[in-house]
């Protein structure tokens, strides 16, 4: 039996043993239960983070379309101070051209032209004077109004200017013409590429038909380039047309597309007082990079988990094979028929407890041999005894049969004796017969017949009497031994 069970040991396979399977199952617990909660931190802290972001990208547009709103109203402030000067006001062209100059120049105009109500325009930039009265520009700006037209874009010059207006007005408030101040957009993409959007990321201006206004590389906006042409410039570029019409009811929001196969975020809001939105564009890898770099960290807090977890786990599985090999030890022992061996159990554990009944266990079947052994002994002697007394009633048996065949002799006896009585019944009937018959040849003989016949009776009665005393002596000895049989 050991060596079976020690074949039994040496062929166990590695998920076999209990040990090596509560290794298994823990090691594989723990990485289910990291892996989970890592991708599920992940996903959670990249999303997350990226609202986050979102919330600072729309806090940033805010911050900047106030900021680029300031200065433009600022400009119009500086129009309307340049307005109320003598100067300007006299409308005297000759005084009114190095004043303007002047004024261009300080507040940092490219420079500064006056248009009457006649539509008459007065350039100081090239001492000239121009009708426009004819040009849309005149119906735009005339009035008592304050305009930021769209950009003029002359794309051989490199240059991309608007130009903003503000009323003239004499003392009874009556407008006399419109002074308007010529800006290099080239200032207002100075300001706007001062936001900072991340690494990669961008800011630029459009107005609500997509044409850029201010933009990081300003040959788009000098070569007239449209949001809506982008789709002719670049690879994959989507979903950028929602965003488009959001733009062109004045909405502000924040949303993706995609452009060169890569996902941007997109910000955009309104400038106030102007005709333009405000975008920041930033590349959504640039947004996750962060997030990547806690993925990194999560894996390797990850791996330390796994690693203390199969830590722990060894040590378990040592701690259990320990206990369990102790008590294969103590079944071992049992069934090499070794009740003398105990273990000691240490703790208060179910291990320890198993321990214990088996312990219990060695000891009650260890009493248990022992009362059989002792039992055992007295039971050969009972049967020594029930040995005897079946001798003892097998020599009674053949007294039994002894007697019982002396019975048979007996009664043969009497059997033979009854048939000598009947053939002397038969002898005296004949001599009777022969008697009567020699009753007649003479009465001599009659005494001598009569003496002879109570001869012939006496010896019957005799006869009769000693089958009678025979026939007792054989019934006595046969009720003798039916006793013994049934005392037997």
């Amino acid at each position: 039996m050991s060596k079976i069970i020690k074949n039994t040991k040496s062929s166990v396979s590695f998920l076999s043993s209990v040990g090596n399977k509560i290794l298994a199952v823990f090691t594989l617990l723990i990485l289910l239960v990291t892996l989970f909660l890592s991708t599920f931190s992940f996903f959670k802290s990249r999303s997350g983070y990226l609202d986050l972001s979102k919330e600072n990208l729309s806090a940033r547009i805010t911050e900047s379309s106030k900021l680029l709103s300031e200065d433009l109203n600022n400009k119009i402030h500086q129009l309307d101070y340049i307005a109320t000067l003598d100067p300007i006001r006299s409308m005297n062209w000759d005084i009114q051209y190095p004043e303007l100059l002047k004024q261009a120049e300080y507040w940092g105009f490219l420079h500064i032209f006056i248009m009457d109500t006649n539509g008459i325009s007065y350039y100081a930039e090239d001492h000239t004077i121009r009708d426009q009265s004819k040009e849309p520009f005149f119906d735009m700006v005339s009035g008592d109004k304050r305009v930021l037209t769209e950009p003029y874009v002359d794309g051989s010059r490199k240059l991309s200017i608007t130009t903003i207006t503000a009323p003239m007005k004499d003392e009874n408030g009556k407008v006399f013409a419109n002074i308007c101040g010529v800006i290099d957009l080239n200032k207002i993409n100075s300001t706007i590429q001062n936001i900072h959007v991340g690494k990669n990321g961008y800011a630029f201006i459009a107005n609500k038909n997509g044409n850029f206004v201010a933009h990081k590389d300003m040959n788009i906006v000098y070569n007239n380039v449209c949001l809506a042409d982008l789709k002719a410039e670049y690879s994959g570029l989507s979903n950028l047309q929602p965003i488009m019409k959001k733009v062109e009811s004045k909405e502000s929001g924040i949303d993706t597309f995609t452009v060169n196969n890569e996902k941007m975020i997109i910000n955009y809001m309104p400038i106030e007082s102007t005709p333009w939105s405000l975008f920041l564009a930033i590349p959504e890898s640039e947004l996750l990079a962060r997030s990547r770099g806690m993925l990194v960290f999560q894996i390797i807090v990850s791996i330390c988990a796994v690693i203390a977890g199969i830590m722990c786990s060894l040590y378990i599985r040592q701690w259990i094979s320990n206990k369990i090999n102790e008590i294969a030890k103590m079944s071992s022992e049992l069934s090499d028929c070794n009740l003398s061996y105990t273990s000691e159990s240490t703790g208060n554990d179910e291990f320890a407890q198993v321990i214990d009944s088996l312990n219990n266990s060695v000891f009650t079947l260890k009493s248990t041999v022992e009362e059989v052994s002792n039992n055992s002994t007295t039971l050969v002697e009972s049967n020594a005894h029930i040995d005897e007394m079946i001798q003892d009633i097998f020599l009674q048996i053949n007294e039994s049969t002894n007697s019982i065949e002396s019975i048979s002799a007996s009664m043969e006896e009497s059997s033979a004796a009854l048939l000598e009585l009947n053939a002397a019944s038969e002898e005296v009937i004949g001599n009777t017969t022969h008697s009567v018959n020699a009753a007649s040849e003479g009465l001599n003989l009659a005494q001598n017949i009569e003496s002879h016949s109570s001869e012939i009776y006496k010896n019957a009665i005799s006869s009769k009497n000693n089958v009678l005393s025979l026939y007792n002596s054989c019934s006595k000895n046969l009720k003798d031994s039916i006793e013994k049989v049934k005392t037997i």
